[in-house]
């Protein structure tokens, strides 16, 4: 679903990032490349975790470039912009979420040249999101289903967010912001959370996790 230190270096890695010249020959296509490690909360090489790197002012929807961290926690990502970049971790399966969701408390900042294109950086995991998980099933047998939702924030009442996901799903939001969440498969009635909730909309706190368990009802 997605792309994938020198011991000089050792010391240099607490204050973040150390650039690291190295010669382009005539010829080769002039672009940057960012490597380093992914640590913890305690400072330990973590691996798994998806690092992205975002150059320029990259359109949205453009792709961003990125990696998982190896066993020794080291990723390398190369044929970046020489420009500004954003360096993040995220591991969504321990519900530390990636961007647009994620913290940018724990993100680096690197700047690629011409003159130093090349860089090396320690980038620690960012911050538990916001998250909701569960599982949707069928209300009379209890099979799993794949299912569609839509997520509402209400201060923005013409705009939707749409996705698909298997029936063990998780999904991120924003902290602290009024939603409506409606999930959907064909042949099933719609399931509203606020249906289930006296009306009230989908609101959580920074770093909550809600664990929600959706039955969709056969239309027949």
């Amino acid at each position: 679903m997605r792309w994938k230190l020198l011991a000089v270096f050792a010391a240099l890695f607490f204050v973040g990032v150390v650039a690291m010249p190295r010669h382009i020959a005539a010829g080769q296509e002039f672009t940057g490349s960012i490597n380093g490690i992914v640590i913890d909360a305690q400072g330990k090489h973590l691996a798994g975790a998806w690092v992205s790197i975002s150059c320029g002012n990259r359109p949205l929807g453009g792709r961003i470039p990125g990696a998982f961290s190896d066993e020794r926690g080291h990723f390398a990502i190369d044929s970046l912009e020489l420009d500004k970049c954003t360096v993040t971790a995220c591991k969504e399966e321990d519900n530390i979420p990636c961007p647009p969701f994620s913290s940018s408390a724990h993100s680096i900042q690197v700047t690629l040249t011409a003159k130093d294109p090349f860089a090396t950086v320690k980038v620690r995991l960012g911050e538990k999101g916001t998250v909701i998980t569960g599982m949707v099933r069928d209300a009379t047998s209890g099979k799993p289903l794949d299912a569609s939702f839509e997520l509402h924030l209400l201060k923005f009442p013409n705009q939707s967010t749409w996705m698909s996901s298997p029936a063990n799903f998780r999904i991120f939001i924003a902290p602290s912001k009024d939603y409506s969440l409606n999930v959907s498969a064909p042949g099933y009635r719609h399931w509203s959370y606020a249906d289930h909730n006296g009306s009230k909309p989908l609101r959580l706190a920074p770093r909550a996790h809600l664990h929600l368990d959706v039955k969709l009802e056969p239309l027949s």
